[in-house]
């Protein structure tokens, strides 16, 4: 992951001559969220960016105009409609998200937001549907009682300096490549299975990327919380009691269709990594424990809130409220602390493509009173 770009000498000088059309271009910099400043004490340029902000709202009331910046998204993204009136729709929402994403831009591009926003794939869908379409984290029901000593610590705050530094389990090679759930509420699924190849690597196996289909076709336990990606997606406990129990297959023996199908226990036997034992990181909401558990045991599978900025997320340390209960499992894989923003941070892997974000990946606040519930449920593997 790069570190947070800090564009001081294009703010200072040729942002300010930056082309209307450039600007205003849905994969240009601006609006693909390229443009990080964190001095906030930039007048000059505040103007500028808040004058273009206003030219680029009335831009977007030329319906030429806007079917012409629509049908470059419709092209980048493949994205076809069945009706007339669903086109109309989709492009109404289009105009609201990219509405949005250039007034946040706006406040990253003089110093009033750590993070940046982007067009993206999702940018003709309102929130609610990306919630409902590509999450599928469902409340957890139950903890039961593990073999596993229980880890206990105060809340902290870690301590910090001037100069950015990182803990990030990438760098050892045991995280495998960013996935993509696709239209499929698939998430605890993919979560549990990154967590469980970082540990199998992380024992000096191979890196192999394990199957998210055989979770959600045969960890299947309505009773438990665990319905399929179809229908309302799955939660931890029934998932990884499962994977304890049967263990886990390549992804290459048992590919992943973004839909719910019966368990195939020919492929189900063909077992590729085992645990031993799987573990909830307690106290729950404690962000100290979390960062320890995750230094010292590897990344840990973790459920959070996803909110509307989260979901246009492209770079820089996400920082703006997300609470309303958790909704969506990913795999946090380090942390550390940006310097220029003066915020610690979570590094998390998502499953939603490379498009997501910076790569896949995105830096959530850390030591921000449990920003996004992401110390809620949180799960450790050996």
């Amino acid at each position: 992951m790069r570190a947070p770009i800090v564009l001081l000498s294009v703010l200072i000088g040729s942002a300010l001559s930056i082309p209307l059309g450039q600007l205003f271009d849905p994969f240009g910099a601006f609006l693909q969220g390229e443009i990080l400043n964190t001095n906030q004490d930039f007048h000059e340029s505040s103007d500028y960016f808040s004058s273009m902000s206003e030219t680029f709202a009335a831009a977007l009331e030329d319906e030429e105009v806007l079917a012409k910046k629509f049908a470059e998204f419709q092209t980048k993204f493949q994205k076809s409609y069945a009706t007339e009136e669903e086109s109309e729709k989709r492009i109404l929402i289009f105009k609201e998200n990219a509405l949005k994403v250039f007034e946040h831009n706006v406040k990253a591009a003089t110093g009033r937001s750590s993070y940046t926003q982007h067009i993206s794939q999702f940018a003709d869908m309102t929130t609610d549907e990306i919630i409902a379409g590509v999450t599928g984290y469902f409340p957890q029901q139950e903890y039961r009682q593990h073999n596993a000593s229980q880890q206990n610590a105060a809340n902290s705050q870690s301590r910090v300096g001037k100069d950015s530094w990182i803990y990030d389990w990438r760098s050892t090679h045991v995280v495998t490549p960013v996935q993509n759930q696709g239209g499929c509420g698939a998430c605890v699924y993919f979560a549990a299975a990154a967590l469980i190849e970082t540990a199998w690597a992380r024992h000096g196996h191979e890196a192999v990327v394990l199957s998210p289909q055989q979770l959600n076709d045969c960890a299947h336990d309505e009773a438990r919380g665990n319905h399929g990606c179809e229908h309302g997606g799955g939660t931890f406990v029934p998932t990884f009691d499962y994977i304890k129990a049967h263990g886990l297959t390549s992804m290459q023996n048992y590919p992943y269709i973004a839909k719910d199908a019966n368990c195939d226990h020919n492929k189900e036997s063909q077992v590729v990594a085992r645990i031993n034992s799987w573990t909830p990181i307690t106290p729950h909401g404690n962000e100290e424990v979390l960062r320890q558990t995750i230094e010292k045991n590897g990344p840990a599978a973790v459920a959070i809130h996803v909110s509307d900025g989260w979901t246009k997320y492209k770079q820089g340390v996400f920082d703006e409220p997300c609470a309303g209960g958790r909704n969506h499992a990913v795999l946090a894989v380090g942390y550390g602390y940006d310097g220029p923003s003066n915020k610690d941070y979570w590094i998390v892997k998502n499953q939603w493509g490379t498009g997501f974000g910076d790569n896949g990946y995105i830096l959530m606040r850390r030591n921000n009173n449990n920003m996004c519930d992401i110390a809620g449920d949180a799960v450790w593997v050996d």
